[in-house]
C-alpha cells in the first residue's frame, strides 16, 4: 500500500526532501521521551520530595546508555534505553528507509494531449535492411502496451505513449488482428538441403516438408482468400569436431510468412492474411550440413515444433492516410524482421540458453510494417494518450512519519504541563550537572573537580 503523489522533480531530489522531513521529524522521538521523562519525575518530586537521578536521565548516545545500564537497572532505566536506541537506529537509518519506501512509478496515470506523431502511408514497398529500426519500433509497441499484431495509423513521437485504439486506430483505414493458426510437433524426413542459405530461394516448403503440410496445410487460404505468394528461410548453428571435414547442425529454426487476398485492397471491405510460420528442429538433434554443396543432402528423420500466426488486415475505409501496403514485399519483410528472431536463435545456440521460446511472432510482422510505412511519413499533431509519471510513498514512510509527529504533540502536551509548574525538573546529563553546581548556568562554567583519596584519613 503507497500513496501516490507527482512533483516536477527527479527521484532523487525528492528523497533528499523527504529524508530531510523525516530527519527533522525524527526529533520528536527525543522530545516525547524528555518530555515524558521529566513529567514522570516531576509526579515522583511531589509524591515522594525525592527521585533516583539515573532514573530521571534521557541518554543522548551509545555512551550514556552503557553508563546509566551499568550503574543502574531497573525497569525504568532499561525500558527507557531500550527507546532511545530504537530511536537511533530509525534515525541512523533513515537514509535506507528513503531509498526503499519513495519510488518512481513512469506509468502511473495517463492523460489525453495533442502532440506530434508520424501517420503511416501505403507509398513503400519495402524497408530493407531495417534491423534496428524494427527493433526500436518493436520496444515502443511493447512499452506502450500496443496488443500483438495490431497495426496502428500514427506512431507518437512522445516517449510516454500509451496505445488507445480510439486514437490510434479508429481514425484509419485499416484493421488488423492475430490468432494462432497452428501449434503442434511432428517428426518428418527432413532434406538437409533446406539448410542451405541458397535453397530458400528455389523451392517450396510442401516440397521440402510433405509431413508437416499435410498434417497443418501449407497455402491453405480461408474462405474467399487466394494464395498470393510465400516466402521462407533457415537459421542454422554448426560445429565442427576436430580433425572432421563435416560439419553438424544443432537442430535449425525455419520462418515462414505467406501471403492471401481477398478483393481489391483499394476498396473497403478488401483484406489480406499474411501466416506467420516457425519450424523448429530441436537442438539436441544433430544432422550433417553441407552449407554449399547441395549434392551432399541427406535425409534425415527428426521431429519439428510447429507453431503458425494468422494476421488479418481488413480495410474498413477509403484512403491511405494513416494506412498500410498490404501488398508490401513479404521477402523483405521476412528477411529483416524475421532475422530478428533468427539472430536472437543463433545466440541462443551458442550461448546455451534456452531457444524454445523464440519464435515469429505478429509483433515483429507489425513492428517491420510500422517501419516501412512510416519511411515517408511527415510529422503531424495528433490527439493521443500518454502516460504520466507519479512518485510513490509506502506506508512504512508514511506510519513512520506520522509517529514522529504524533510523538511531538505529545511531549509537547507534557512539556507545557511541568511548564506551568514552578519545579524545573532536569531532563539530561548536562541539565542535572548544571543543578549541582549552583543555580546559574555559567557557574558550570567555573565549576572545579576536587579529589579526596576515599583511603585518607583526617
Amino acid at each position: 500500500m503507497y500513496l501516490k503523489f507527482y512533483l516536477p522533480l527527479t527521484l532523487s531530489q525528492v528523497q533528499t526532501v523527504l529524508a530531510f522531513i523525516l530527519s527533522i521529524l525524527s526529533i520528536g522521538w527525543i522530545f516525547f521521551l524528555s518530555a515524558i521523562i521529566r513529567y514522570y519525575t516531576l509526579r515522583r518530586i511531589k509524591r515522594s520530595d525525592s527521585v533516583p537521578v539515573m532514573e530521571a536521565v534521557l541518554p543522548l548516545n551509545l555512551v550514556d546508555v552503557y553508563n546509566i545500564l551499568r550503574s543502574k537497572r531497573t525497569k525504568l532505566t532499561v525500558t527507557i534505553c531500550l527507546l532511545v536506541l530504537c530511536g537511533l537506529a530509525l534515525t541512523n537509518f533513515d537514509g535506507i528507509i528513503v531509498v526503499n519506501t519513495i519510488g518512481f512509478v513512469e506509468t502511473c496515470r495517463t492523460a489525453v494531449v495533442k502532440t506530434s506523431a508520424q501517420i503511416t502511408t501505403e507509398n513503400f514497398q519495402v524497408a530493407v535492411a531495417s534491423y534496428a529500426e524494427t527493433d526500436a519500433i518493436l520496444q515502443k509497441r511493447n512499452k506502450s502496451g500496443v496488443p500483438s499484431g495490431v497495426l496502428v495509423g500514427q506512431l507518437p513521437k512522445d516517449s510516454r505513449w500509451k496505445f488507445d485504439s480510439s486514437f490510434d486506430v479508429d481514425p484509419y483505414p485499416w484493421r488488423s488482428s492475430c490468432s494462432v493458426y497452428a501449434s503442434g510437433e511432428t517428426n518428418v524426413n527432413l532434406n538437409t538441403s533446406i539448410l542451405s542459405d541458397l535453397t530458400y530461394k528455389n523451392g517450396s516448403l510442401e516440397q521440402f516438408l510433405p509431413e508437416v503440410h499435410s498434417q497443418y496445410g501449407f497455402r491453405n487460404g480461408s474462405d474467399g482468400y487466394n494464395f498470393n505468394g510465400n516466402s521462407f528461410k533457415s537459421y542454422v548453428h554448426f560445429n565442427r569436431s576436430n580433425g572432421d571435414t563435416n560439419s553438424t547442425a544443432t537442430g535449425s529454426l525455419i520462418l515462414m510468412i505467406e501471403r492471401f487476398i481477398r478483393g481489391n485492397v483499394s476498396e473497403v471491405g478488401a483484406g489480406v492474411i499474411d501466416r506467420l510460420w516457425t519450424l523448429r528442429v530441436p537442438e539436441e538433434n544433430r544432422m550433417p550440413y553441407n552449407r554449399n554443396n547441395l549434392s551432399q543432402s541427406e535425409i534425415v528423420s527428426v521431429p519439428i515444433v510447429v507453431k503458425a500466426y494468422a494476421c488479418e488486415v481488413t480495410r474498413v475505409k477509403e484512403g491511405s492516410q494513416g494506412g498500410v501496403n498490404v501488398l508490401g514485399d513479404i521477402s523483405v519483410a521476412l528477411s529483416t524482421s524475421g532475422d530478428l528472431v533468427g539472430r536472437q536463435y543463433l545466440v541462443a545456440q551458442i550461448k546455451g540458453t534456452d531457444d524454445t521460446i523464440l519464435e515469429y511472432t505478429p509483433e515483429y510482422w507489425a513492428s517491420y510494417i510500422e517501419v516501412r510505412d512510416t519511411m515517408v511519413a511527415k510529422d503531424s499533431e495528433v490527439s493521443a494518450r500518454i502516460y504520466l509519471p507519479c512518485f510513490t510513498v509506502d506506508i512504512i514512510y508514511i506510519i513512520l512519519v506520522g509517529t514522529y509527529f504524533i510523538l511531538f504533540l505529545v511531549g509537547t502536551a507534557f512539556w507545557l504541563r511541568f511548564k506551568m509548574d514552578d519545579i524545573n525538573v532536569p531532563g539530561s546529563v548536562v541539565s542535572w550537572a548544571v543543578l549541582a553546581c549552583g543555580d546559574e548556568f555559567d557557574s558550570i562554567n567555573t565549576a572545579e573537580f576536587k579529589y579526596i583519596n576515599k583511603n585518607t584519613t583526617e
